[in-house]
């Protein structure tokens, strides 16, 4: 695919990068709470409401509306990418209702707003061979793969997992095979976060003790870590064997949690922020085809901070380790 740059939308980008909240705003919201970092980022919320959900939405607004502003069919399909991982949930959600025999009013409170309730209850109201034939061909192969995890296992944590990682892999093919000013600078970030990711299920699988082919059904077969040091990290048992393996080649800094359920949280506090921070040098590029996909995933990281500091203040946590697990230093 071809990434041609869209001179209109890139200035429509820069003209919302002040929506996006600061690293030292994030860390002040800490102690102060996130109602005026959602005013930042020129979202809507009821502070009564369920926050989670309304920055779903505000998020999906805004992707398309860039969208709406582009006719380069092929930014559009890119711009797409951001969510994939939001319709891998849907999909395994509707399949995994679909097997446990619930009803749509059941379930339908669950989804992410990234696809179209209506559609998703017709997609619901569909025999499982019609729906997987209504699917793209790379979307029919996620589901298929998640079918088979669930069929071998009997666990639908597994087919989620799958189609989530399939989605993922899904994401990396768009853009290895893309041609165009900062296709291969966002690849590499690309790569950066689906290392961090399958970092975080490794120390998860070890310290669960989990199967190893249980482990290697959620890690993403893509990257730079995959398969060798993937391979070797799936038989370790304790978290601080896969930190040792993995640290000083992802540049992790310091690791200050010590049990599990912490560190897990801290490690995806820090894919956010690297992310964040390589993010920002792409957006730096006017000419980049990519900017526009950048700025997205940008403010998606940013809404996943948001929520993560805004679960720990309601849980009690004091402003130092709010701090310490949702904004790591790096």
């Amino acid at each position: 695919m071809r990434l041609k740059t869209d001179y209109f939308v890139n200035a429509v980008v820069y003209g919302r990068l002040n929506s996006v909240p600061s690293e030292e705003e994030l860390r002040t919201s800490c102690s102060r709470g996130v109602d005026e970092l959602v005013k930042v980022m020129n979202y809507r919320w009821d502070d009564k409401g369920d926050l989670d959900l309304a920055l779903y939405r505000e998020f999906v607004k805004e992707l398309r509306e860039l969208q709406s502003l582009t006719s380069r069919s092929s930014l559009r399909k890119a711009m797409e990418s951001v969510i994939y991982d939001y319709r891998a949930k849907n999909l395994a959600l509707l399949l995994s209702g679909k097997i446990l025999g619930l009803d749509w009013g059941e379930i339908s409170n669950y989804f992410s707003p990234v696809d179209d309730l209506e559609l998703l209850h017709a997609a619901y109201s569909l025999d499982s061979d019609t729906l997987l034939s209504s699917l793209s061909y790379e979307w029919r192969v996620a589901v298929k793969e998640g079918m088979e995890a669930y069929s071998e296992a009997g666990d639908l944590g597994l087919l989620e997992a799958a189609v989530y990682r399939s989605a993922m892999e899904i994401k990396y093919d768009l853009f290895a095979e893309s041609t165009g000013r900062g296709c291969r600078e966002y690849l590499e970030i690309v790569k950066a976060d689906i290392d961090l990711r399958n970092v975080i299920v490794l120390l998860k699988g070890s310290e669960l003790r989990a199967h190893k082919k249980t482990i290697m059904t959620n890690i993403i077969r893509r990257g730079t870590l995959y398969p060798g040091m993937m391979e070797r990290c799936s038989s370790l048992r304790s978290a601080e064997a896969v930190l040792e393996v993995v640290k000083e080649k992802l540049r992790l800094g310091e690791i200050s949690s010590q049990r599990i359920d912490e560190l897990s949280i801290e490690m995806e506090s820090k894919r956010r922020f690297i992310l964040m921070r390589k993010l920002r040098s792409i957006i730096s590029n006017p000419g980049y085809a990519v900017v526009p996909i950048s700025y997205l995933e940008l403010k998606k990281a940013v809404v996943d901070v948001i929520k993560s500091v805004h679960s720990s203040i309601r849980n009690g946590l004091s402003s130092e380790e709010c701090s310490s697990f949702c904004l790591p230093l790096l």
